[in-house]
């Protein structure tokens, strides 16, 4: 089993929760990636597809996103099937932020998303959300939510669950993921 996560418009593997969880991952014996994204420079679709082809993405993999990272998710599930999605803080839609939604734009489909095939290519599905986040409206959380199933974890006052808000760690994710590798690496 290998784990993959996916960071947002203007991010990077070493800001937020990203080396923390990668940390934690890492004690358990277990492979992680989070690769570096072209962003805001080539930051589009195409681009982050060519990154995702160079990463071991198969059954065995979980897969995390946060922000655009989780809207990117739901490209590559309508591709490949994986063990579990995490999707944390996604957007389907625009957000109504003229600088980002530019950026975004590629990641925004303009035809429907084909949610049967990424509900069933998910394996396990958990979507968490901020009850207060300032970039991405809740009702896009709840309207995933709508559309997939799995778990729908709010977050109370975590904001867009990023540095900005405090989260330079994300117990939630940790506590969620922790038993289930645990038990993989002692298999």
């Amino acid at each position: 089993m290998n784990v993959i996560v996916f960071h947002g418009t203007k991010g990077s593997p070493d800001i937020n929760w990203f080396p923390w969880i990668k940390e934690k991952v890492q004690e358990t014996g277990l492979k992680i990636d989070i690769p570096v994204l072209p962003t805001p420079e080539g930051h589009n679709l195409k681009n982050w597809l060519v990154v995702a082809n160079t990463l071991d993405i198969n059954e065995d993999t979980i897969l995390i996103g946060h922000s655009c990272g989780a809207t990117f998710l739901l490209h590559l599930l309508e591709k490949k099937r994986i063990k579990e999605a995490i999707f944390v803080s996604c957007f389907t839609e625009e957000i109504n932020i003229p600088e980002y939604d530019k950026l975004n734009a590629s990641f925004i489909k303009d035809s429907d998303w084909d949610w049967n095939t990424i509900k069933r290519n998910s394996g396990k599905i958990t979507i968490y959300h901020g009850s207060d986040d300032p970039y991405v409206p809740i009702d896009q959380a709840k309207d995933l939510h709508e559309q997939i199933g799995g778990g729908l974890e709010v977050i109370e006052g975590g904001g867009h669950l990023n540095s900005e808000n405090g989260y330079t760690k994300f117990p939630e994710l940790w506590n969620h993921l922790k038993h289930k590798l645990n038990r993989e690496t002692h298999a």
